[in-house]
């Protein structure tokens, strides 16, 4: 899995070290899924990889736990260019020279994917902030497959987002991490 895909840098390092692969990739902001669709494809170009032997699925929703079903994220886009891709967050501020656009995104857990996959080696998480909410909707996954999991603590984010700081770790450490 990997979370907060954005313009698929992680996806990316799979498909060029690995000649087969699954990757259920996960960003809801649509300028950064089109540009990792494109990196992807450059990708299996420039690696001479078969698309028979690299399943990608990338989903434009948010991860979280699993207990809200949309989750209000505010855009920032620039008004002199029109650009905003990775601008999106769950914190709603208003940002100096920013037009401001709250968009409703769909919300799922890890969880809600277990029947899609037959084994899970990496959950890979970076999220700004609620790195713990997609583990507590990834318990099943977690408990059962025992993935490596990379995420980003990142306290800023976390005490801006009014997340739990030891959520995280709590989670891991209940399933033997």
């Amino acid at each position: 899995f990997d979370v907060g895909a954005a313009e698929g840098c992680y996806s990316c390092s799979v498909v060029e070290k690995f000649a087969k692969a699954k990757i259920i990739a996960f960003e809801p902001e649509r300028p950064r899924a089109e540009i990792y669709i494109e990196n992807i494809e450059q990708y299996m170009t420039d690696f001479n990889r078969n698309p028979e032997d690299i399943d990608i699925s990338l989903h434009e929703v948010v991860v979280s736990d699993g207990v809200k079903n949309i989750v209000n994220m505010r855009h920032y886009v620039c008004p002199k260019t029109g650009g905003g891709a990775g601008s999106s967050s769950t914190i709603q501020y208003d940002r100096q020279n920013r037009i401001s656009l709250d968009i409703p995104y769909e919300a799922v857990s890890l969880n809600s994917y277990i029947d899609q996959v037959d084994e899970v080696d990496i959950i890979k998480i970076d999220v700004d902030g609620f790195d713990g909410k997609i583990l507590k909707g990834s318990r099943k996954i977690l408990q059962y497959y025992k993935p490596f999991v990379i995420f980003e603590w990142h306290p800023i984010m976390i005490k801006k987002t009014k997340n739990d700081f030891h959520e995280h770790f709590e989670i891991l450490t209940k399933f033997g991490y």
